[in-house]
């Protein structure tokens, strides 16, 4: 990934002056361009542009090359966007939600086992409140509760009945869409149940060599 302070800069610090590439030079810049921005996690100006290709600080090779790879990106899922002379490929509009699922899974795969517990509770026993969680899971679970809510794993789904004037339910915790999309899974029903687990335990363990066989 591109390490340096790219932050889009005017095009006014190129020079002006100087002639069009060729066709074939054009292009050839232009994949070369087009693998920069490619692996560029923002934006990255003209002037940074032209000191990596070399293009011996004019802009107008860096406006060839980039008209390039705005037309390539015709029929792709991402698109050239240019930031006050910084240039930047960028997902469509139409294929964010795509994205957001594989985010979504990839911060579900970074959870630690107690969050992973914690929502595998909450999977199972919503909706349900943090005492009762607790309960279940014998420690406190505060700190895997804010985790998997930033996640958009969990959210407030409901409050239990209000114990008096002023003191509002306990609040009640449940799965998201998230949830749904960081699993693969259409709906709640599609969870396995107990039976499939100890049938994949079961599988597992025989599977397993004995030490007869060893």
């Amino acid at each position: 990934m591109e390490n340096h302070n790219d932050s889009p800069e005017s095009e006014q610090e190129l020079s002006e002056t100087g002639t069009e590439l060729s066709a074939e030079d054009a292009q050839a810049l232009s994949l070369r361009m087009e693998a920069l921005l490619f692996v560029s996690a923002k934006p990255m100006s003209a002037r940074r542009l032209s000191e990596l290709l070399e293009t011996g600080g004019s802009v107008i090779p860096i406006r060839q090359a980039a008209a390039l790879v705005a037309e390539r990106c015709h029929g792709h899922a991402y698109e050239l966007k240019e930031f006050g002379g910084g240039y930047q490929l960028m997902t469509k509009p139409e294929y964010e939600e795509v994205v957001l699922l594989l985010q979504r899974q990839r911060k579900a795969q970074k959870l630690t086992p107690g969050a992973l517990e914690t929502l595998s509770v909450i999977a199972y026993k919503q909706p349900i409140t943090r005492n009762e969680l607790d309960g279940i899971r014998g420690v406190s679970s505060d700190h895997h509760i804010r985790t998997l809510s930033e996640h958009d794993l969990i959210k407030v789904v409901g409050r239990t009945e209000s114990k008096g004037f002023g003191n509002a339910g306990a609040a009640l915790y449940g799965t998201t869409n998230g949830f749904l999309n960081a699993f693969g899974l259409k709906t709640l029903s599609e969870l396995p149940t107990s039976s499939d687990m100890n049938t994949a335990n079961q599988a597992e363990a025989s599977a397993e060599p004995s030490d007869e066989e060893e």
